[in-house]
């Protein structure tokens, strides 16, 4: 293999090596994103159903 045959091999994988890494930082911080939502969500509907019960309880006025 040629100086540059090999020049180009080892830019090639490299760059693999820089997008597959790139894939794995992508999907963590997708999987972060995802979870962060969830709680969120959980904690929303959470409040929802709190408000929910007392204004249904002795908390509601009419």
């Amino acid at each position: 293999m040629s100086c540059l045959g090999q020049q180009m091999f080892f830019e090639r994988k490299r760059s693999a090596n820089v997008a597959a890494a790139a894939n794995v930082l992508c999907a963590k911080v997708k999987r972060q994103r995802q979870m962060f939502f969830a709680r969120k969500r959980s904690a929303n509907v959470a409040t929802a159903t709190t408000t929910r019960c007392r204004s249904r309880g002795r908390y509601h006025r009419k």
